[in-house]
């Protein structure tokens, strides 16, 4: 295989997915302000509330999140593009996921895929710190209209490089809408993500730094305290740095969430 397709699939098994930690017990803790510096971010295209579901009206709404198990759908579509040139995007097949979260009063923690247990970065690992990115931190009080800010900065994997990813969410509450037929809240949330990694890509040293954006609606059913799903979209620019040549690329990421098998023992 060329190195520039090696690079190129690289790019695309970064997916570099916001992400956050799981909490370490109980109801999670209340968003912090994020801190007044942020990095430089690209242009990226938001993914807006259609006017449906940008009326911004309902609620204040107390939300419990259901214990028991969560098992969810992500499904991605990606566009890769070499720079200077990012008018010409590659597509790269679908993927889709699953994984299962387990919602306790004590904590939670993603069952499938297991927890790491080496610093080795495979597929596996890779899933693992995007399942973490749906446990999402909420005030148990919302309204039409309220935002926080909180920001976090983590070590996980993204395709085969470890990375450590520094990432800055803003959430506003737009208000009750519907989805898959069912009322829910919409929750939309705008990421910053800057992260830099070092690997191994077969015989090749890999210096990996990625700096991007994005916007994504989250559904969440107050009545159930379900988590119910989301759709997003992030533009990423990735440099990567081998035998002294940087390449960058630009990466157009589509992602669908959906809640395929709640199991709850509470509601």
């Amino acid at each position: 295989m060329h190195m520039h397709t090696r690079l190129l699939l690289l790019c695309v098994l970064a997916l570099f997915q916001a992400c956050a930690t799981p909490s370490g017990g109980g109801r999670s803790p209340a968003p912090r302000p994020v801190p007044g510096s942020e990095p430089v971010e690209p242009a990226v295209p938001s993914t807006e509330p259609s006017a449906e579901t940008s009326k911004g009206r309902g609620g204040p709404w107390t939300f419990n999140h259901a214990t028991g198990q969560f098992t969810y759908a992500i499904e991605t579509d990606a566009q890769v593009a070499q720079l200077p040139d990012s008018s010409v995007f590659r597509p790269i097949p679908q993927t889709t996921h699953h994984v299962t979260i387990d919602w306790t009063d004590s904590g939670v923690v993603v069952l499938d895929p297991p927890t790491p247990t080496s610093l080795k970065c495979d597929s596996s690992a890779a899933l693992y710190t995007r399942a973490s990115s749906l446990i999402v931190p909420l005030p148990e009080q919302l309204s039409a209209g309220m935002t926080w800010a909180d920001s976090s900065t983590t070590n996980g994997c993204r395709g085969s490089i470890p990375t450590t990813t520094t990432l800055l969410r803003r959430f506003v509450v737009i208000g009750d809408t519907t989805y898959h037929d069912l009322p829910v809240v919409l929750i939309m949330r705008s990421d910053t993500i800057v992260a830099k990694g070092e690997g191994n890509e077969g015989p090749h040293r890999i210096v990996l730094g990625a700096h991007g954006n994005g916007s994504t609606a989250l559904y969440y059913d107050v009545a159930t305290g379900r988590f119910m799903g989301s759709q997003g979209s992030q533009l990423t620019q990735v440099d990567i740095t081998t035998s002294g040549r940087t390449s960058q690329f630009l990466q157009r990421i589509e992602e669908r969430v959906t809640l395929t098998r709640p199991e709850t023992t509470q509601q």
